[in-house]
């Protein structure tokens, strides 16, 4: 496979039983631009002595990273990785085990899509300022309570955000402060599934804040939810509102 050295795409995914991937291989493929490894044999490599992940270096084009990783969290903080984030546009995290935070999205300056899956042990994460994120999507993150830097005053952050899920996430309070409504002028959908302690999603008011573009609005399975909050004319550009399973909802977006 290292003589394929147009390859523009490799999906490892579901390859655990993959027998081997030998040193140096991902490394002759210079002009792969996306690489997933979910459920990989390549990252069990890593720990027999195959492939590194200096290896992944030497992709100066690589825009797209999906990872699995269980063995040991000090592979995300490695400078391999940390010089790959800075041309990264797409990166998902899935079953991280052991990761409590997650800082590293300040470093993405060109990340479009970010996307947690099954990180059961991840308490707090800090979008930092994420100047080209368009794409923000939480599943399965039991213990995250806070989403940082949505609450941060500075205008830079997330003028680009268009789309936010949050699915599972039975431990996180509130979603967005009204401090941020400035700084989410192009969102245009927002998706909350099954978050038992949300008991609001945009907290406090402030005159005159909306969300201009946003359309579509889905709450789903939020037992706790008394109101979406926001101010007189926050919700004013919706198409679309769906509501279900929200007993505690005493009124819907005005």
């Amino acid at each position: 496979m290292g003589e394929l050295v147009n390859l523009r795409h490799l999906d490892l995914s579901y390859t655990s039983d993959l027998e081997e991937i030998e040193y140096g291989l991902i490394s002759r493929l210079t002009n792969l631009e996306e690489l997933d490894m979910y459920e990989s044999r390549y990252i069990l490599e890593m720990e027999m002595g195959g492939a590194k992940w200096e290896e992944l270096e030497g992709l100066k084009r690589l825009k797209s990273l999906g990872t699995f990783i269980i063995l040991d969290v000090k592979f995300l903080n490695m400078p391999v990785v940390e010089t790959m984030f800075s041309h990264l546009r797409k990166l998902y995290l899935c079953k991280y085990h052991g990761l409590t935070n997650f800082y590293h999205i300040s470093a993405m300056t060109s990340l479009k899509t970010l996307y947690i899956d099954g990180c059961l042990d991840l308490t707090w994460l800090d979008i930092g300022r994420g100047p080209s994120l368009e794409w923000l999507e939480l599943y399965e993150l039991p213990m995250l309570k806070n989403i940082r830097s949505f609450d941060v005053p500075i205008a830079c952050h997330h003028n680009n955000l268009r789309r936010v899920a949050i699915i599972c996430c039975d431990r996180l309070i509130n979603v967005f402060p009204s401090v941020a409504m400035s700084r989410l002028q192009n969102l245009e959908l927002i998706q909350i599934i099954t978050c038992n302690s949300i008991e609001e999603i945009i907290t406090g008011a402030i005159e005159d804040s909306r969300l201009p573009k946003l359309r579509d609005l889905n709450l789903t399975s939020l037992h706790s939810l008394m109101s979406v909050g926001g101010s007189v004319g926050a919700w004013s550009s919706l198409e679309v509102i769906q509501v279900t399973d929200c007993h505690n909802l005493k009124k819907l977006p005005a």
